[in-house]
């Protein structure tokens, strides 16, 4: 907001335009909708106006569940990458591996996750499935539905989903 720093306080309303960076910190963001962010430390989250409408956007490693009644809730966009839809029971980690790709881990049900073409049109991109880590790659420099590819699909191993639920899903580290 301008430059200016406010320290957070459990229960505070983030608005559009400002910038939280969780820096050496992890950050639980509970969203009236139903939806919880979990953010690792040096990922950042922020209340933006996009192509989509006014929506989260997330960088870093950030783990998204939605416990909304609703069937769809808004689940954002990654800065560098996507947006996605979360609904009731989905469970996703999202996180930047270098600077043109991104992975996706699908912890429980399928979600599609899309993007917006120049003349606004909504088109998918890839279906995040449960258990499979999907790496989306970019090239800024082409046209919208050029941009991403998949570069690697594939089941996750014991190892890591082991990793993210005592880590991302273990309530006792967000607290």
């Amino acid at each position: 907001m301008n430059g200016v720093v406010h320290k957070l306080r459990s229960g505070m309303a983030i608005s559009e335009g400002g910038l939280l960076e969780t820096n050496n910190q992890r950050l639980e963001i509970r969203a009236s909708s139903g939806i919880t962010f979990r953010l690792d430390k040096n990922s950042e989250f922020s209340i933006e106006r996009t192509i989509a409408g006014v929506v989260p956007v997330y960088y870093g490693k950030v783990y998204i569940f939605g416990t909304s009644n609703n069937e769809f809730v808004d689940g954002g966009k990654y800065r560098t990458s996507c947006y996605n839809d979360i609904k009731p029971g989905i469970n996703l980690l999202i996180m930047n591996v270098s600077d043109d790709v991104d992975a996706y881990y699908g912890l429980d049900e399928e979600t599609v996750i899309y993007e917006y073409d120049e003349s606004g049109k909504k088109f998918p991109l890839f279906i995040s499935g449960e258990l499979i880590v999907t790496e989306l790659k970019k090239d800024k420099n082409t046209p919208m539905r050029n941009r991403y590819s998949v570069i690697k699909q594939r089941e996750m191993t014991n190892l890591e989903i082991n990793k993210i639920y005592s880590y991302f899903v273990n309530p006792v580290n967000w607290r």
